[in-house]
């Protein structure tokens, strides 16, 4: 079976419908498919196995114009379109390939980008739900209070949970799942120990894309909650904005216990992921629909403080992490305090966190479902 992955970005762009759409094309290759993913060139020419990297007509900041699609996609046998990707929604119309469409998020902003949207939405969504065959959706819970909701009691039968999955780690260390989980990476002498001082303060992780792309993962909201907290704060992550926070995080004279320590490799975040004491998330609105990275944390064996969110919210259960009003600095600060400073109760939620993902929450999974669903796609095909 041939398979047309389309996507608004992919790596080495770090964001979340990149880092999903490489990795269901690394587990469709696994299983024997033929896959070719379809991406914009926005001036930086990556080589990859498979990858079609295409000279947008237009492009601004992550939207780009792709034209003449349709003509790429003659030879495949279903079409997979990572949505929202703006500059491709005609040319999947116009293709006459079962689509299958992977709804990632409803498109939000502010300004002047949030009427362009608008109207976008306005102009497209309905058509490419008609068109699709299947949407895939991380979480029901988001497509019901979104803007998919309307679609969703149209045709029920269009639309399944196919929740993103992790890759498990290997190798963590039993001491880095218990209480002093900052002494593991100090012990070992690694990069992290040599980053942050040899001392007893918990340590807090965050990691995201810092770009304005990215506005809404409350990183701004996140300092302001830790100004007041003696626990330390790193960052993970890198982008246009990340100056604008150094700058706000000496503003308020917390340079001392936040560190900054831009993008770093898989290994390295899995040392990060390691050390900490408690993963947060802060996200401020509906842009942020999943969390990839919550995933990767209560693998880890992390606990977690996440904004109470649609589909955020659904891989928080009250056995794993807190959530809190997004936006509110004051619950916020509250909730990741009250973690820190129960190291029995942390160290209970960090390895409920980790068996819950280990039993629900796999890569193996995720590409299992889409598979049946490819399937499913072909034998109705053929039947006709």
């Amino acid at each position: 079976m041939k398979i047309a992955i389309i996507t608004p970005v992919f790596p080495p762009y770090l964001a979340g419908i990149g880092n999903v759409a490489a990795q269901q094309a690394t587990g469709l290759k696994q299983k024997g498919m033929k896959v070719a993913v379809f991406t914009p060139d926005y001036g930086k020419d990556v080589p990859g196995d498979g990858v079609r990297r295409l000279k947008p007509f237009l492009k601004f900041g992550n939207a780009a114009w792709i034209l003449n699609l349709d003509k790429e996609l003659a030879d495949f046998d279903i079409i997979h379109l990572h949505y929202p990707f703006i500059g491709v929604i005609d040319a999947v119309l116009r293709c006459k390939k079962p689509l299958v469409v992977t709804y990632h998020m409803d498109l939000v902003d502010r300004g002047w980008k949030w009427l362009f949207f608008k109207i976008y939405i306005y102009l497209t969504l309905s058509k490419v739900i008609k068109k699709a065959d299947k949407i895939l959706v991380s979480s029901m819970d988001y497509a019901q209070h979104g803007f998919l909701a309307p679609y969703l009691k149209k045709w029920p039968e269009k639309f399944v949970e196919a929740s993103f999955g992790v890759e498990l780690p290997r190798d963590i260390k039993d001491s880095c799942l218990s209480a002093g989980r900052l002494r593991c990476a100090q012990n070992d002498k690694n990069e992290i120990a040599s980053a942050l001082p040899r001392n007893d303060n918990k340590m807090v992780l965050f990691v995201g894309a810092l770009d304005k792309a990215h506005y809404f993962k409350g990183v701004d909201i996140l300092l302001d909650a830790m100004k007041d907290l003696k626990y330390k704060l790193i960052i993970v992550g890198d982008g246009d904005l990340r100056s604008h926070y150094e700058e706000k995080a000496k503003k308020l004279k917390m340079c001392d216990r936040v560190i900054f320590v831009g993008r770093v490799s898989d290994e390295k975040l899995s040392e990060y992921y390691q050390s900490a004491d408690v993963f947060v998330l802060p996200s401020i609105d509906k842009s942020e629909a999943y969390g990839m990275v919550l995933l990767e944390a209560m693998a880890h064996g992390l606990p977690v403080v996440a904004s109470n969110l649609s589909g955020v919210r659904s891989l928080v259960g009250e056995d794993r992490g807190l959530l809190v009003e997004p936006g509110n600095i004051k619950e916020l600060a509250l909730a990741l305090t009250k973690i820190l400073s129960d190291d029995e109760n942390r160290r209970v939620m960090g390895l409920a966190a980790k068996k819950w993902v280990e039993e629900n929450m796999t890569v193996k999974k995720e590409i299992n479902k889409i598979v049946e669903i490819y399937s499913t796609l072909a034998n109705d095909k053929l039947s006709c």
